[in-house]
């Protein structure tokens, strides 16, 4: 699974509902190797707050003994955004990497 960009939307709970929705579908029955890669250029207060919903959703599955892995990439000068990515994975209990991209 991959999500990146400028995320920015003005409604966040109607844009991210359609993708919210969809996990909760992939949760009932999910591959047997489960890896979310994020690479963002601009993350909004509301799409962090819908991000971290995907992951707790995403930690469920892991919980249940699913294999399920977080990649956070950001750009090597990028600071905030490698902060952000050690920040979300501090909070989840989802094995993750933060990894630069050059």
């Amino acid at each position: 699974l991959e999500i990146e960009g400028r995320l920015i939307p003005d409604d966040a709970k109607a844009f991210y509902k359609i993708l919210l929705d969809w996990i909760d579908q992939y949760c009932e029955n999910p591959a047997a190797k489960t890896v979310l890669k994020l690479y963002f250029e601009f993350l909004n207060t509301a799409s962090k707050r819908s991000i971290m919903d995907i992951l707790r959703k995403l930690e469920k599955l892991y919980k249940k003994g699913n294999d399920v892995r977080m990649l956070w990439q950001y750009d090597e000068d990028d600071i905030d955004s490698m902060e952000e990515g050690h920040d979300f994975g501090s909070i989840i209990s989802i094995p993750f990497e933060v990894i630069k991209v050059e």
